[in-house]
C-alpha cells in the first residue's frame, strides 16, 4: 500500500485493486490448478492479528473449494518464506498480487481512512488481508467498483460493520495504538457525528494461548492451531452477524416506503433487525413505534417505542403498566390481549397484529 494515500476514494481504490490482484492473479489459479496453497506466517509467539488473518484465508479458501496447509517458518529463513503462496505477518512486503501481507516494513503499511477523508487505525495483517478478501466472504464484491471520480461509492454495509467493530480493534491491539470508544460517520445531511460501541477484542485471549516457551516449536504450532480454532469459530459468527445486518437494510427501506394508515408506526410483516437501521433511514423521524411478528408458537407480537440518540421518542405506557403481565397488565391498561410489558416502557409484547395497533393507537393519543 502506498505510503501517499490521502483519501477514502484513494482508499477504496487502493482496496478493489488488492481484492481483484490476489483473487484473479494468486488465489483463483492456484484453487483451479488443484494444488495445496500453502499460507506461511512466522514461528515463535504468535498474535492475533495473524491467527485472525489465517482463520479468514482458510474461511475462504474453503469456500471456494480449495485446501491449505499453514508453515511456521523462521524470519531469516528467506528460501523457505519465498516459497510459500501466501505470507502473513512475515517477509516486510505488501502485494496482494503475489500474496505477500506484512506491515513490519519500514514506514508501516499505511492507515484505513474513512468516509469522511480522516485516517483511521493503522493496518496490521488481519486489516491487510481482510480489505484483500473481505468483500467476497460478506457477498459484497460486485460492490467493490472502481468507482470513476465523482460517481457515488457504493455503501459496503457488511464489510464496513466487521472492519469497525472487530478487525480495527485487532490492528489497534499489534500496532499498539490505543482504540477510540467510537467512530465518526458522515450523516446523509451531510453532518458528521460521533458513533459510541466498543470493538470485539479477541488479541489478549489468542495471546494467552502462547505456550510459556515460545522456542519450543512442537508445542507452539499445537497452541497455535488451538487459538486457530476459536479464531474461525469468532470470526464466523462476526460474519453471520454482519450478514444479517446488511441483510435488514434494504428490507426495513421497502417497508419504510409502503403506505402506511399512520405514518407513525410502521408494521413488519417479520422479524428485522430494524433497530440498527432505523435512525439512517428514516431520517426525518416520523417513525414512533414498530410492530412486528415474534414468531413461535403463541404468534405474539411485539411493539417497540423507538428510541433516538438514546432516549425514546414517545413517554411510553403509563407507569402502572410497566413490568406486568398477564391479567394483571390486561386490568391496567383494560386491553385484553396484552402479554407483557418491560419494565423500561420500550416493548410490549401482545397476542396478535390487532392489539398492538390498538395499544400503539393509544400510546400516540396519549403522547
Amino acid at each position: 500500500m502506498a505510503i501517499g494515500i490521502n483519501t477514502y476514494r484513494e482508499f477504496m481504490n487502493w482496496r478493489y485493486a488488492a481484492h481483484q490482484g490476489f483473487l484473479v492473479e494468486c488465489l483463483i489459479p492456484k484453487i483451479k490448478s488443484g494444488s495445496i496453497i500453502t499460507i506461511g506466517t512466522h514461528n515463535e509467539s504468535f498474535h492475533c492479528d495473524e491467527v485472525v488473518a489465517i482463520a479468514m484465508l482458510e474461511a475462504l479458501i474453503t469456500e471456494m473449494g480449495g485446501k491449505s496447509e499453514i508453515h511456521r517458518i523462521n524470519r531469516k529463513n528467506q528460501e523457505k518464506l519465498d516459497e510459500m503462496d501466501i505470507l502473513v505477518d512475515v517477509g516486510r512486503e505488501l502485494d496482494a498480487v503475489t500474496g505477500r501481507f506484512d506491515h513490519h516494513q519500514v514506514g508501516g503499511a499505511g492507515r484505513r481512512i474513512n468516509r469522511i477523508g480522516e485516517k483511521d487505525i493503522p493496518l496490521s495483517s488481519c486489516g491487510l488481508v481482510w480489505h484483500a478478501i473481505g468483500l467476497v466472504l460478506t457477498g459484497e464484491a460486485d460492490l467493490a467498483v472502481h468507482a470513476n471520480p465523482g460517481d457515488d461509492i457504493a455503501p459496503t454495509l457488511a464489510f464496513d460493520k466487521v472492519d469497525r467493530e472487530f478487525i480495527r480493534g485487532i490492528d489497534a491491539s499489534d500496532n499498539g495504538v490505543g482504540m477510540p470508544s467510537g467512530f465518526r460517520i458522515q450523516e446523509e445531511d451531510g453532518s458528521v457525528s460521533e458513533v459510541s460501541g466498543s470493538p470485539i477484542h479477541l488479541s489478549r485471549m489468542i495471546g494467552q494461548f502462547n505456550s510459556g516457551n515460545p522456542h519450543d516449536e512442537a508445542l507452539q504450532f499445537q497452541q497455535f492451531n488451538a487459538a486457530l480454532a476459536v479464531a474461525k469459530a469468532v470470526f464466523g459468527n462476526v460474519l453471520r452477524d454482519a450478514k444479517s445486518f446488511a441483510d435488514a437494510r434494504p428490507q426495513l427501506e421497502k417497508a419504510l416506503k409502503s403506505k402506511r394508515d399512520t405514518p407513525e408506526v410502521l408494521i413488519l410483516d417479520r422479524y428485522l433487525r430494524w433497530n440498527d437501521h432505523l435512525g439512517q433511514v428514516d431520517n426525518a423521524g416520523q417513525v414512533k413505534l414498530v410492530i412486528s411478528p415474534l414468531g413461535g408458537e403463541n404468534n405474539e407480537w411485539n411493539l417497540h417505542v423507538v428510541r433516538r440518540r438514546g432516549r425514546l421518542v414517545l413517554q411510553g405506557p403509563p407507569a402502572d403498566w410497566c413490568g406486568k403481565e398477564g391479567e394483571t397488565l390486561v386490568k391496567a391498561s383494560g386491553i385484553s390481549g396484552m402479554v407483557f410489558c418491560h419494565g423500561g416502557g420500550h416493548m410490549i409484547r401482545v397476542s396478535s397484529k390487532d392489539t398492538a395497533l390498538e395499544v400503539a393507537q393509544k400510546l400516540l393519543q396519549a403522547a
